[in-house]
């Protein structure tokens, strides 16, 4: 009687462990897949009772064998083209700065009437922050529109269209805060009716231009 085991019978491995039948042909220098259903009664988890989470056996793994954990890596601020990232600032500071009159008009001292807070939290929404929306714009299309102009980074690794819709949104808010703004501003008691309505226009006038940079957003050509 041969002292070989059948090929399709376990073998002892040298530490006493019960190994199964090679399945298919591992890595070089490395074992073959277990069987399914076979479990190493020999194996200590680590400290909390757990396999790894990168260990894989069955189907769903490359060969039966742990998958290695790849590192990406992608585009970050310091590819950005210069002019994106100053689209970007523009409308991430407009952003914080309604953040700020926010706290400011929750902040404001006792037996300030309501109005009086809705006025200081919409007073970011002013003709400087509707004209430097129509620059974050800007800066967006010219640099798309330069013949040296490779593929940049944009808002987390996407696109400079990304950026330039970020404006076009916050240049939305701008808007309505105006708009908002006017009517707030006619409800305002003891002033003549003529500087209700001055104040009402001026507040158009800001609508207008922020209306102007949202629109330009979303009708530019990529």
């Amino acid at each position: 009687m041969s002292s070989l085991s059948p090929p399709d019978q376990p073998q002892w491995a040298p530490e006493g462990r019960l190994q199964p039948p090679p399945v298919g042909e591992g890595p070089p220098g490395g074992w073959a897949r277990p069987a399914p259903g076979y479990v190493d009664h020999g194996y200590r988890p680590p400290e909390g009772g757990a396999y790894p989470p990168t260990t894989a056996w069955g189907p769903g793994a490359e060969g039966g064998y742990r998958r290695a954990r790849v590192r990406r890596t992608g585009p970050g601020w310091a590819s950005m083209a210069p002019a994106l990232l100053a689209s970007l600032m523009i409308s991430v500071g407009l952003i914080v700065l309604f953040l700020g009159n926010l706290f400011i008009a929750l902040g404001a001292p006792r037996g300030t009437s309501g109005r009086d807070r809705l006025l200081q939290f919409l007073s970011a929404g002013d003709l400087a922050a509707a004209a430097a929306l129509v620059l974050a714009v800007a800066l967006v299309v010219w640099q798309r529109s330069r013949p040296d102009a490779a593929p940049v980074a944009g808002l987390g690794g996407g696109r400079p269209r990304m950026v330039s819709l970020l404006a076009g949104a916050v240049a939305v808010v701008v808007a309505l805060a105006a708009l908002l703004r006017g009517f707030v501003l006619l409800t305002v008691p003891h002033t003549p009716g003529a500087v209700k309505v001055g104040d009402l226009i001026a507040q158009l006038a800001i609508v207008i231009i922020a209306g102007a940079a949202a629109w330009w957003s979303l009708r530019t050509r990529w």
